[in-house]
């Protein structure tokens, strides 16, 4: 039974640290491709935006 356990964490961890890097590239794309500094939005708004499709829990609102 904990040989279970520790594949199924194992397992949920790779996961979560892939959609990680995920975020991570989304957000590096959405920057160099489509970010316009001084426009309506911040840094810091596109990446709570990819956080919305790249994240299980959301950011908290002072992760900057």
């Amino acid at each position: 039974m904990a040989g279970a356990a520790v594949r199924m964490f194992s397992g949920c961890r790779s996961g979560s640290m892939m959609m990680r890097q995920l975020h991570f590239a989304m957000l590096d794309l959405e920057l160099h491709a489509r970010f316009k500094p001084g426009g309506k939005e911040t840094v810091f708004d596109v990446d709570h935006r990819i956080a919305e499709k790249t994240m299980v829990m959301k950011p908290l609102p002072e992760d900057r």
